[in-house]
């Protein structure tokens, strides 16, 4: 079974607390301010195996394609005492945070999710530059 993503969406912020996911001003454009941005993603994982240990990664790209980091490695464990046909759902919500990434110049960027070593899905954004205390409507 190969895993999918569900749902993904680019934001200002998310807050994750007791299983519950808050995400803050969803974002239809990141902002550049002073040659960084500051965003974060949420999305959903489901229909990875259970009864195997995956490792995921994400990258986020310039309008280029070339990569302008890579996160740290994300582990999903297996179950354990799963039989071999038993049908068992599966699912994770991951949130992350970026910081002060660097503005590479105008266009659409773009974050992929890597789970054992496949790309798995891509989801693009316009990036557009902002003066510091100027907002995107």
């Amino acid at each position: 079974m190969m895993p999918r993503i569900t749902n993904f969406a680019y934001c200002h912020d998310t807050i994750i607390e007791n299983n519950q996911v808050e995400v803050i001003n969803l974002a239809q454009v990141l902002e550049a301010v002073d040659g960084v941005m500051n965003f974060s993603i949420v999305f959903t994982l489901t229909d990875f195996n259970l009864r195997q240990d995956h490792i995921g990664y994400l990258e986020f790209l310039n309008p280029k394609e070339e990569v302008i980091f890579e996160t740290e490695r994300f582990y999903l464990e297996k179950e354990e005492g799963i039989s071999g046909n038993e049908r068992v759902a599966s699912g994770a919500t991951l949130g992350m945070s970026f910081n002060n990434v660097l503005y590479e110049g105008p266009g659409v960027y773009s974050m992929d999710i890597i789970v054992d070593d496949e790309r798995i899905a891509r989801f693009s954004i316009p990036v557009i530059v902002t003066k510091v205390g100027e907002k995107y409507d």
